[in-house]
């Protein structure tokens, strides 16, 4: 049985679609099909789906928790099952301007090291399958800053460099809201103090057009 069904919706799909980039390929998607699933993915005995607009929200939430772990822009391998997070993974490395290293679940641990070792990697993405190989090994991979997994809740360690994929993805989330939560402020300041030079400038126009017709009275004008 497979582990991930991919769906297809381009029979909705409007012409002449111009894709730019992989970052472009999933928002327009995200903006064309929206809810409409992507995958279906199997979860425990059942599958789930997994729509268009959360790869797009995952995707950047997750670049941006590496962004915060210093690991945007590195070598990050994946491994195990396919798994939407797995693709979700791929693609924010990519597009972070990070080299993306695909590992073989079925290679022996010794070769998986010796291939982590020579890429460089920084960090690992893997699914439960992959979860006591990767504890059993990681004192043996210095360079790697992060070990994260897809199915945190079968992990048989703790250490400070397991970053559970759910975690980092609130962690992004979070950093995504803020920052768009300044980004508003700012915007709602610019637009205050536009709309206060605006008035400001109205009266000051109503003050020299008073002015001018007090002149011509000779009256005097009081300026508050």
């Amino acid at each position: 049985i497979p582990h991930l069904r991919m769906i297809n919706n381009l029979k909705g799909a409007k012409p002449n679609k111009i894709i730019t980039d992989l970052r472009h390929l999933v928002k327009s998607s995200a903006e064309q099909f929206e809810n409409k699933p992507l995958y279906w993915y199997k979860e425990g005995d059942s599958y789930v789906p997994y729509p268009y607009s959360r790869l797009w929200e995952e995707m950047n939430a997750f670049g941006t928790a590496l962004a915060a772990h210093d690991l945007m822009g590195k070598n990050i391998a994946v491994m195990g099952d396919t798994h939407p997070r797995w693709i979700c993974a791929y693609l924010a490395t990519i597009n972070g301007n990070g080299c993306i290293v695909p590992i073989d679940k079925e290679l022996a641990m010794d070769s998986i090291i010796d291939f982590l070792e020579l890429a460089e990697v920084e960090a690992v993405v893997y699914t439960g399958v992959m979860n006591d190989k990767i504890a059993a090994c990681a004192d043996r991979l210095p360079r790697v800053k992060a070990f994260i997994p897809i199915h945190a809740e079968g992990e048989t360690v703790e250490d400070e460099k397991i970053l559970p994929f759910a975690q980092m993805l609130e962690e992004g989330q979070r950093r995504d809201l803020l920052h768009r939560l300044r980004a508003g402020y700012a915007e709602d300041v610019r637009s205050a103090l536009h709309i206060g030079h605006d008035r400001h400038q109205q009266g000051c126009h109503a003050l020299t057009r008073q002015s001018d017709r007090c002149n011509q009275c000779g009256m005097p004008v009081d300026v508050l």
